[in-house]
């Protein structure tokens, strides 16, 4: 993966000074979705949530700029948080 400066960047603390009501923080789908599913019930604050991933130890891998527009990695990536969704 390409390296960047996110490691160094606290974004929980800079939602919270941006004056984000709901903050998450999520590692996994399962939580990721928690959160959604959180944020759904109370459509009344404005929320911020920071996905963490981990970095590939391919690569060979490309960049999924490579293969995909940024609206449609954002419309793959909003199915797959709403699958299995009650």
């Amino acid at each position: 993966g390409q390296p960047t400066v996110s490691r160094k960047v606290d974004f929980v603390n800079l939602a919270k000074a941006f004056g984000f009501k709901k903050i998450y923080s999520v590692k996994d789908m399962h939580t990721l979705r928690n959160a959604v599913n959180q944020i759904g019930k109370n459509k009344n604050h404005s929320c911020f949530i920071h996905v963490k991933i981990g970095r590939s130890l391919n690569e060979e891998l490309k960049r999924v700029s490579d293969f995909y527009t940024c609206a449609q990695v954002k419309n793959r990536f909003m199915k797959e948080v709403r699958k299995d969704k009650i």
